[in-house]
């Protein structure tokens, strides 16, 4: 069960302590810590916000989840499965567990339901806390006013602009995602080894935080622009790791290879944004490709032919893109079956289907009629 500052682990043991906690003795003790606070068999893993908080903060937070522990189980106990004994935490919820920190300096909630809960859960954790959440009360949308969707759009687009006129290309495959860094408008003095690394270490900010924004996981791989002194190359190396601190995905940076490609690994935290806000093509299986016409009006002749073959309608109803329709009407031969064309199919896709009655051929135009019922 995750807590702000700690994880409880029913059936676990021991007390275990967030890598992001890098020294060794700041580890040890805050375990000792615990220790002294929980003696019990159960086992807990100490967050990286546990390392700020107080004892009575760690106490009050522990015997919470142990309670809601107890209650779980003794629902379970009750209950014939399968049934469900604990709906998790909401979205308000999570936010106020995942993201109040001693770094957040302010958080704006549209909605005074919404306000007033994150408001006691933020205190409940710090009591500092609820001073930094404050409500917005404007006549537009929040998101609107600070442009989220906007920003969104902008970071999952394939091609994203640096400040000084670079630009990444971030492609994603099933095994891997690789972003090329490129140096775009930024030419003028691209011979230099200053102003490469310049954009390098500029790159290196965007790119973590891209893979935060979008969450993406697994193995990255990043085409930084080559650079021949090897300070200029542990000064980027650094910068990546710097960036990567806050970042509790853990990303680790293996180093540079032969080919000068920096091999970076993140876990995967569940569905990416990028997966969240978007969905695959339909007309390109996914690919990220659409389909070219040439090969649409081929689909769209033997899909034709198809029809008149099994002679179970006298005419069908095709909706396709207004440009292939215009293709299509320029064809020499037709199959012996009566077309109704529409227009108004979106671009990379089309459908065809029967033709029964007045209905189904309103807005469409008589494309071609078979001699026999000419």
């Amino acid at each position: 069960l995750p807590g702000h500052t700690v994880v409880f682990k029913p059936y676990g043991s021991g007390i275990g302590v967030s890598r992001h906690i890098g020294d060794e003795t700041a580890r040890a003790a805050l375990r000792e810590r615990a220790l002294s606070i929980y003696p019990g068999g159960s086992g807990l893993i100490l967050r990286t916000e546990a390392a700020q908080a107080g004892d009575d903060e760690l106490k009050s937070e522990i015997s919470a989840l142990v309670g809601q522990w107890d209650s779980i189980a003794q629902r379970g106990s009750h209950l014939i499965a399968p049934v469900r004994l604990d709906a998790g935490q909401d979205a308000l919820s999570l936010c106020a567990r995942e993201f109040m920190t001693a770094c957040t300096s302010r958080v704006v909630v549209e909605g005074e339901t919404a306000f007033e809960f994150l408001k006691q859960a933020a205190g409940s954790m710090d009591p500092h806390y609820a001073d930094r959440i404050e409500p917005y009360r404007g006549e537009a949308a929040l998101f609107d006013l600070m442009k989220v969707d906007t920003l969104l759009e902008k970071a999952c687009a394939r091609k994203v602009w640096l400040p000084s006129g670079g630009y990444l290309i971030v492609d994603r495959t099933e095994a891997l995602t690789v972003i090329d860094v490129n140096t775009g408008k930024n030419t003028s003095s691209r011979a230099f080894e200053d102003s490469v690394l310049a954009l390098n270490l500029e790159a290196a900010d965007e790119i973590a935080r891209l893979m935060r924004l979008l969450d993406i996981g697994g193995i990255i791989i990043i085409d930084f622009i080559d650079m021949e002194s090897e300070t200029s190359k542990r000064a980027l190396l650094a910068r990546l790791r710097e960036r990567f601190e806050p970042d509790k995905a853990q990303p680790t940076v293996h180093g540079i290879t032969a080919l000068g490609l920096v091999e970076v690994t993140r876990q995967r935290r569940g569905v990416s944004l990028l997966d969240q806000i978007t969905a695959p093509c339909p007309a390109c299986r996914s690919t990220g490709r659409v389909v070219s016409g040439d090969w649409m009006l081929r689909a769209i002749r033997r899909a034709l032919n198809r029809k008149a073959r099994e002679g179970k309608t006298e005419s069908v109803k095709l909706t396709v893109p207004g440009p292939l329709a215009d293709m299509i009407a320029q064809w020499d031969g037709f199959p012996n079956i009566d077309v109704y064309i529409d227009r108004s199919g979106r671009h990379g896709a089309w459908s065809i289907e029967p033709a029964l009655g007045e209905a189904d051929k309103a807005g469409c135009v008589l494309l071609h009629r078979t001699q026999e019922r000419s």
